[in-house]
């Protein structure tokens, strides 16, 4: 069982870290059904509230499982998790990442992606994160490849 946290040390003024929580789900969902995220989902079929907080269960059951939001004032503005983590390699998946349309081009996603990297790695000892992207997911590439992700494994 592995318990992730994180600082929120490179994030602008105004915006805060917080763990999922069922406040979150209406946000969360309408984002994740958004034609500009749900596509980058390997299951980019719309989601209904039911099968969402059916998901957020099993979520909340699975202590090798954290998703993080990210707020403003205002509203949501991204989501990403951490999970599958493996104790002997001391590796885990990110995942289940997006941003707000809203905010796209602004600069979080850089910014998300650097506090996960130094906070993991500092605060629970993780030495790797792996994920998956879909081929067409340029936008979402890109940001990995200049974020310092490597390219391991290309399938069709």
């Amino acid at each position: 069982m592995k318990s992730f946290k994180l600082v929120e040390e490179v994030l602008p003024v105004g915006y805060t870290i917080e763990l999922l929580c069922e406040a979150h789900l209406p946000q969360t969902l309408a984002l994740r059904n958004n034609s500009k995220i749900r596509t980058a989902f390997f299951h980019d079929q719309p989601l209904a509230m039911e099968a969402h907080v059916k998901w957020f269960a099993s979520y909340v059951d699975d202590a090798d499982q954290r998703v993080w939001v990210v707020c403003n004032e205002e509203e949501v503005v991204a989501q990403f998790s951490v999970y599958d983590y493996n104790p002997a390699t001391k590796r885990a998946q990110f995942g289940r990442f997006f941003i707000s349309p809203k905010y796209q081009g602004l600069g979080i996603g850089k910014q998300i992606l650097a506090l996960l990297r130094k906070s993991l790695r500092k605060n629970d000892g993780l030495v790797g994160l792996w994920l998956e992207v879909k081929p067409d997911n340029c936008p979402a590439y890109n940001l990995y490849i200049k974020t310092g992700w490597v390219e391991t494994q290309r399938t069709s």
